[in-house]
């Protein structure tokens, strides 16, 4: 046979004590989940099956505060993903309109056609964006060369040295880069 490979020590979960013995170790979780997304009182006790008081007591708790600090990084990346696939989306619908236009309805329901964006609209839409701008760059600096075109190299060493400086983004700032290259023949 061949080698054997160790696994990897994973922390094992504890429950703290004090915190409900009702619920199993993943209703708790994902009731801490809830909390740290924003979810309410009501909701988390009725996910764990108890009264409403109890939970507003254990939020409180040292106990819920251990399992808050233990879960905050998994719910921040999901947060982190699920915000970036809806700017996404957003900007990706975003385009189209300000590419095509908007649609134009008959009576029936159908679209008969395109029409340009009203000036109105670009005119609150290219506000969004400038102010957007101007508030990132109040955090990195000035991220357009003299003809107003944005370098993605200055862009990541703005944001590399905006990491550095904040203690919350270390984990990013010390990021390792990847160079790939392609070997191979692609299929």
């Amino acid at each position: 046979m061949g080698e054997v490979i160790p696994l990897p020590q994973f922390p094992v979960f504890n429950r703290p004590p004090g915190l409900p013995e009702t619920c199993s170790d993943e209703q708790l979780c994902e009731a801490v989940k809830i909390h740290l997304c924003g979810g309410t009182h009501a909701a988390i006790a009725k996910l764990l099956s108890v009264p409403e008081k109890a939970v507003r007591y254990w939020v409180d708790s040292r106990e819920w505060g251990q399992l808050t600090a233990l879960l905050k990084p998994e719910v921040a990346g999901i947060l982190i993903g699920q915000t970036t696939r809806v700017a996404s989306l957003a900007l990706t619908q975003l385009e189209d309109r300000l590419l095509n236009g908007d649609e134009v309805w008959n009576q029936q329901g159908e679209i008969v056609g395109m029409r340009k964006i009203k000036g109105r609209d670009l005119a609150e839409i290219a506000t969004k964006v400038l102010e957007q701008q101007k508030n990132l760059e109040r955090s990195i600096g000035k991220i357009t060369d003299d003809e107003n075109t944005i370098s993605l190299k200055k862009l990541a060493t703005a944001l590399t040295n905006y990491a550095e400086a904040k203690p919350e983004y270390q984990r990013f700032a010390n990021a390792q880069e990847v160079k790939a290259e392609l070997s191979g023949n692609p299929a």
